[in-house]
């Protein structure tokens, strides 16, 4: 969605396509990775966009989220976290934010498994 101009997303959202809202968080996965396994949640939602779109069913892929809801890893160098209670009002509220636009098709595909609400 972040790629298609404001007369774009009025012609395409208007037929209600499948949302896919990516989601992860940003700690440090060891010495062979990099901190950002919203990365993974990101690519996923691109190609299952893709795949769902070349099938038959639009689907474009949100902004990605790329925070995590997890205190433990937000003290980790290079670590971001912020709470649950944030996590889950942010989603919340983008989820809303996507209902005022008539859209109803949202996916949301976590990379983090410490981030519920």
């Amino acid at each position: 969605m972040g790629t298609i101009t404001g007369g774009e997303a009025r012609e395409i959202l208007k037929d209600n396509p499948v949302i896919l809202l990516p989601m992860g968080s940003h700690e440090d996965q060891g010495p062979h990775a990099p901190m950002g396994d919203y990365l993974l949640a990101e690519k996923i939602a691109e190609l299952a966009a893709i795949r769902a779109s070349k099938a038959g069913t639009r689907t474009l892929v949100a902004p990605v989220l790329p925070f995590g809801g997890a205190d433990w890893f937000g003290s980790m160098t290079g670590g971001i976290a912020i709470s649950q209670t944030t996590l889950t009002t942010v989603i919340a509220e983008m989820v809303d934010s996507l209902h005022r636009n008539g859209l109803t098709r949202i996916i949301v595909i976590n990379g983090h498994g410490g981030n519920v609400g």
